[in-house]
């Protein structure tokens, strides 16, 4: 079992294939998309909570409105029976003048609570605007970071395919008992197999002595000492 070039090439096939794995797992196209859902989600919680909050104010008014006219009905009801001439009583005209003004204090706090929820409103409009516009922005953004994300995903995959076939092609050229090794070493220390020149280390940069390479040379499978990848060596 020996060591050659196709080693190399091969290693050189999983370098590449093992940066293209880590670059599509961290594509900034992906981050961006991420940023920009993470974006929308708080953008639509505090739309949602202010939208919430206006729906209620808008329900307050409304009742409000509704219990004030009730209330201006009745008044003008009271009235009618107070000016009519249909009661001569004193003591029950003396009444209904209590009841009229007793209304129309309950009345004027009606329209007191009413108008605060109007300038409540008011006062939420534009923020609410701003949320909305913000909102659909970003949803925007989002769909155009989702494509450039997949676009960006689709070349990668296409160059990854390619390498994954390169290296089915570069595998098969390579003894099976030594690219079991190779890949056991691989998949252990991130490094299969390294060229040796001069006495250094192409993966490591560990220097050797002539006797250590010269020991190694004379092993059947040379492997560095030190990060434990198979060794080929520079015969040039």
């Amino acid at each position: 079992m020996s060591a050659d070039s196709t080693l190399l090439n091969l290693q050189e096939c999983d370098t590449y294939v093992g940066a293209l794995r880590d670059h599509l797992e961290a594509l900034p196209e992906s981050r961006a998309r991420i940023e920009a859902d993470t974006k929308l989600t708080q953008l639509s919680a505090s739309y949602d909570d202010l939208h919430t909050e206006r729906s209620a104010a808008e329900r307050e008014v409304t009742k409000l409105d509704d219990q004030a006219e009730t209330l201006g009905d009745k008044i003008a009801r009271e009235r009618d029976k107070l000016f009519g001439g249909q009661v001569s009583s004193p003591r029950e005209l003396a009444a209904i003048q209590s009841e009229i003004e007793m209304l129309e204090r309950r009345k004027s706090e009606i329209e007191e609570s009413e108008l605060a929820q109007m300038l409540t409103l008011d006062e939420s409009q534009e923020t609410f605007d701003s949320l909305s516009e913000s909102k659909s922005q970003t949803a925007i953004e989002v769909q155009e970071c989702a494509q450039k994300e997949e676009s960006a995903k689709a070349q990668l995959g296409a160059e990854l395919h390619t390498l994954e076939a390169q290296r089915v092609a570069l595998a098969a050229a390579v003894a099976p008992d030594l690219l079991i090794k190779y890949d056991t070493t691989l998949s252990r220390f991130g490094v299969g197999a390294a060229a040796f020149s001069k006495g250094v280390c192409q993966s490591c940069h560990m220097k050797l002595s002539p006797a250590e390479v010269e020991d190694l040379h004379q092993e059947k499978l040379p492997i560095c000492p030190n990060c434990e990848a198979i060794a080929v060596f520079d015969e040039s």
